[in-house]
Parts: C-alpha cells; sequence; structure tokens
C-alpha cells in the first residue's frame, strides 16, 4: 500500500464481508466492489478496492490489491461476442503495461479477473489464449481468476 499511497486509512465495505476500501481514494463502484468480494471470497482474503492514487488520479488499469500485496485489474463482460471478450481480456494488459510505463513503475506485475456468465471456463480460457498470443503487454498479468457459466477457478 505504501508503494500506491504515502497515508492511507483502510475502512470495511459495509456491504461486502470481503471488501475494504482507503478512505484517502474512493469506495469504487458497487458492481466492482461485488467483484472484488467474490474473488475474496473465494481466496479467503480481504481486498482492498483502489480508485485514486495519492495524487488523486484515477489509477491506471489497477482496480484493486489483495491482502498479499497483490495488484488485481477487473474486467466484467456482458456480451457474448468472443471479440469483445478477447479485448476485453487484453485491456487489462494494456492498461497495467501502461502504468508501469507511465506512473508505477514498481508495478512489475498483476492478476485479472474476468466474470463473463456468457461464457464457459474454458471459452475464456481460450479468449486469454488467443490475448496472450496476440499482445506481448498480456506477460505483465501473471494469472486471471475467471468467473464463467459454469463456475470459477485461476488460470
Amino acid at each position: 500500500m505504501e508503494s500506491f499511497f504515502e497515508k492511507f486509512t483502510k475502512k470495511a465495505d459495509p456491504d461486502n464481508k470481503w471488501v475494504d476500501y482507503i478512505v484517502e481514494s474512493k469506495p469504487g463502484s458497487l458492481k466492482e466492489r461485488q467483484q472484488l468480494s467474490r474473488l475474496g471470497a473465494y481466496e479467503k482474503k480481504r481486498m482492498t478496492i483502489l480508485t485514486k492514487d495519492k495524487s488523486g488520479q484515477d489509477f491506471p488499469g489497477i482496480d484493486g490489491l489483495c491482502d498479499d500485496g497483490r495488484p488485481i485489474s477487473l474486467k466484467e463482460v456482458t456480451s457474448s461476442n468472443s471479440s469483445i471478450l478477447k479485448s476485453r481480456i487484453m485491456e487489462i494488459g494494456e492498461k497495467a503495461k501502461n502504468a508501469q510505463k507511465s506512473s508505477l513503475p514498481q508495478l512489475l506485475d498483476i492478476d485479472g479477473m474476468v466474470s463473463a456468465n456468457n461464457f464457459t471456463k474454458s471459452q475464456i480460457k481460450e479468449a486469454i489464449d488467443q490475448a496472450r498470443a496476440e499482445l506481448p503487454d498480456m506477460s505483465i498479468v501473471k494469472k486471471i481468476f475467471i468467473e464463467g457459466s459454469d463456475g470459477s477457478e485461476w488460470y
């Protein structure tokens, strides 16, 4: 947390058992807090949602931190179009790489989370593999937690 804030005060999100927010930031959207809460429940770890950095700017490509310090980028795909799924996955890598280059050189790698209930886990994995093959910036994303129509898992 010290990498992102000079000082910070964590508060529990009263609507989400697994999510905290930073008083010096903002609580984040309800959709993102709910998504991060599902990941926290799966991992049995508290998550901290991030929306603003220490200068008050939006965090580029990072939506939260796991209590073990891993930065997380969240994407939700409501479309049933597979090219949109792949492009949303690619955004995780693109935004993280841009953040590393511009304002967060300490960002070495991140985890992603893709919620896409119109796709099975195998379809999401296929889209992740395609994104990794097409976009070198995806190398910054070490693993992705996927939520599909048939369940959730790390990939």
